[in-house]
């Protein structure tokens, strides 16, 4: 069973993974396909060129699409590697484990007894001799292998896999440990929930192509009901994409890691509540003060006066503040709490109530009008910390603050 080169060469992303939805039911449904299917990965545990150039075609195009996706949220890799490409290295790891292991044999594998699992180990016949599959777990060992020749003096590596495969990473551990006991780093499945109601408005299959469309597409929806936008007509479009990478990158660490959360677009592209648009407007109301005054955001001319903010000004605006600068004093621990837990749930959290803080100041700290050069001097250096924070806790998410909107 090939897929013919020259489709492959014009196929999308979408198409594929509608092929591999279909394939998946028909795998369930029919007998027939499913021998199909274990005739094509004999041929190419086999190695079998024709299957495998077909194969490595599949990944050339998924990875390209994987680049691109990458580079609008703004992720890079020292290099990538897929777990395929250890096919023989797991068959010989399978062996090391069948003499470490207690292994029964059946009709189409083997059957070890590791501690309290059960870990199949399947074979094929081949010319009268009977031949190991690689499987996702023999195969994502051999790739544990070589993460620890290529990065040397490893203290962890990390799993970053959705927590229905928490069974796997423990049976990865424990395989390890097994073949390796004097290892020293530690294997962590860094656990994340899933996603539940998300699709495509367009009712495709859903891709990250067609969600960053459809995020862009409610974007410029919400940004021409705007009087105040900034952005020329050249750049709209471009801010309209950055702005939709940016709410579906928010949206996503609003949750806690481990937790499920039901899909809503109202929530992802929203003037309100804890999303990117928010966050954005905030920082792109702060800096369009600085703009207007002419004062430069990186010059250190601002003086900040305690004896005014306490004397002289309103009691309103000297409360929010204090309050503002306490919550700012904050930022460090949040941000320590994230690197300990690897969840930004606390960090995108706070970043929205700082901006409500600012929020509330902006409504009653008139800058452009004020005529006493100190409170003018004690409210900018309020704006400009806050913005500081707030920007700064933005890349760390991994999203580009606009200097406009």
């Amino acid at each position: 069973m090939t897929i013919p080169h020259q489709f492959l060469s014009h196929v999308s992303v979408d198409e594929l993974l509608k092929i591999y939805a279909d394939a998946n039911v028909l795998y369930k449904e029919d007998e027939n396909f499913r021998k199909r299917c274990r005739e094509t990965k004999i041929a190419m545990e086999s190695g079998s060129e024709e299957h495998l150039k077909t194969w490595r075609l599949i990944c050339e195009r998924t990875t390209e699409y994987c680049e691109q996706i990458n580079e609008k949220f703004r992720i890079e890799y020292d290099y990538m590697v897929g777990e395929s490409q250890f096919t023989e290295e797991a068959r010989k790891l399978s062996l090391k484990l069948m003499d470490v292991f207690p292994a029964a044999k059946s009709e189409d594998g083997y059957l070890l007894s590791a501690d309290r699992y059960r870990i199949k180990i399947p074979y094929y016949s081949e010319n009268g001799e009977n031949k190991l599959f690689s499987t996702y777990l023999t195969r994502d060992l051999a790739a544990l292998f070589d993460r620890k020749e290529v990065v040397r003096e490893l203290s962890h590596v990390f799993y970053i896999v959705d927590k229905g495969q928490f069974e796997h990473f423990r049976k990865l551990k424990l395989l390890h440990d097994k073949l390796e006991p004097e290892s020293t780093f530690e294997i962590v499945h860094t656990q994340f929930g899933r996603v539940i109601g998300m699709s495509s408005r367009r009712n495709r299959i859903l891709s990250m192509d067609s969600l960053l469309q459809d995020a862009t597409d409610l974007v410029i929806q919400q940004l021409s009901q705007l009087s105040t936008t900034k952005s020329s007509p050249e750049t709209f479009l471009s801010v309209a994409e950055q702005i939709a990478a940016a709410s579906l990158a928010v949206n996503c660490f609003s949750y806690k890691r481990t937790s499920d959360y039901r899909f809503n677009w109202g929530n992802v592209v929203s003037f309100k509540g804890k999303s990117a648009l928010y966050m954005l407007m905030t920082c792109a109301k702060v800096r369009s003060i600085f703009r207007t005054l002419g004062v430069d955001l990186d010059e250190d001319s601002l003086q900040f006066h305690e004896d005014v903010l306490f004397s002289e000004e309103k009691s309103q605006i000297t409360s929010l503040i204090v309050d503002l600068m306490v919550e700012l004093f904050n930022y460090e621990s949040v941000l320590l709490e994230c690197y300990e837990t690897l969840d930004l749930f606390k960090l995108t959290d706070y970043l929205y109530h700082v901006c409500k803080r600012v929020t509330r100041l902006h409504g009653v700290a008139h800058c452009l009008n004020e005529v006493c050069v100190k409170k003018q001097s004690n409210r900018l250096l309020a704006f400009r910390s806050a913005l500081l924070v707030i920007e700064h806790g933005l890349k760390v998410i991994g999203v580009t603050p606009l200097d406009k909107i």
